[in-house]
């Protein structure tokens, strides 16, 4: 996907970044608030106002990484993942393997593909900005394949 253009990352740098994906797709945002309109008025049509509530935690749950900003912060000692409710926080040295997905990176604590990479692993998204992407991948390479 990305190549490695860059390879001098300074010590003591960082990299900082937010993603909202709601905001970031407006259509796909208006399509998934009137599917979400239309299933709460089902649930409540049919099994009342209680599971409304319910359904709706429920769907919130799923989707709050579409609909949250989360902020993220790659440092020389450790990554940092804000989300309004809780902060990640995990050294470079628990990492063994840097995965490139299709919308992001998988930072994994195993050395090779398994089951368990999306459980124990960090999923990072990346902005829509290619250029600070390509950074994003070289600085998560260099930090995890140095340790």
């Amino acid at each position: 996907m990305f190549s490695l253009v860059e390879n001098s990352i300074k010590e003591g740098s960082k990299i900082e970044w937010k993603v909202f994906l709601a905001k970031e797709h407006p259509l796909k945002t208006i399509l998934v608030i009137i599917f979400l309109l239309i299933i709460s008025f089902l649930i409540f049509l049919y099994f009342g106002s209680f599971l409304l509530f319910l359904s709706l935690l429920i769907l919130f749950g799923a989707l709050n990484p579409y609909f949250i900003p989360i902020e993220y912060e790659f440092n020389e000692k450790d990554i940092v993942v804000k989300k309004f409710y809780y902060t990640l926080k995990r050294p470079w040295n628990e990492f063994r393997r840097v995965e490139e997905l299709r919308n992001g990176i998988l930072l994994s604590p195993f050395k090779k593909r398994g089951f368990l990479d999306h459980f124990r692993g960090v999923h990072i998204l990346f902005p829509s900005d290619k250029k600070l992407r390509i950074k994003i991948l070289n600085y998560a390479k260099k930090r995890v394949y140095q340790s």
